[in-house]
């Protein structure tokens, strides 16, 4: 399983964008990967547009620090309450590049270059199923008072 990690303040207003952005994208995979939206103490309706997202969407989950405590803090978080084995930290507003790379290619799992670092080998096996095979996960988390 892939765990994508989005640490966000004070974004209400491209969270929902940003998360069907990522939606659309793994659609094809959304039994392999869990997406944890960590909130680091909001002061919008970040927190309410988040777990909006996750009654919808059972691949989504949501923490939360009811203070800000930073960045490197919120990505600590999500990385104490993921669930896989690989893990991938998206910038709150930034592009998917690496995934999308990804996507055009999976119809080509050979064309990997060898030059190509491991791990993408293996988040690409995770991703489109090449040697993969991981039932999905229980969504269980209910919010932190970090």
């Amino acid at each position: 399983m892939l765990s994508l990690l989005l640490p966000v303040r004070d974004a209400q207003g491209i969270l929902d964008r940003q998360v069907h952005e990522i939606l659309e994208l793994m659609a094809e995979n959304e039994h392999l990967f869990e997406l944890l939206i960590i909130d680091d103490g909001s002061t919008d309706a970040t927190i309410e547009v988040a777990y909006e997202l996750c009654q919808r969407y059972p691949q989504v989950r949501c923490l939360r620090h009811s203070v800000p405590l930073g960045r490197e803090k919120a990505v600590l978080t999500g990385l104490k309450h993921c669930h896989g084995k690989v893990v991938m930290l998206v910038e709150e507003g930034r592009r998917f590049s690496v995934l999308r790379r990804l996507e055009r290619r999976k119809d080509r799992p050979t064309d990997m270059p060898p030059a190509r670092p491991k791990y993408l080998n293996r988040l690409k096996s995770i991703l489109f199923g090449h040697g993969a095979s991981t039932a999905p996960e229980p969504k269980t988390d209910v919010p932190l008072g970090v």
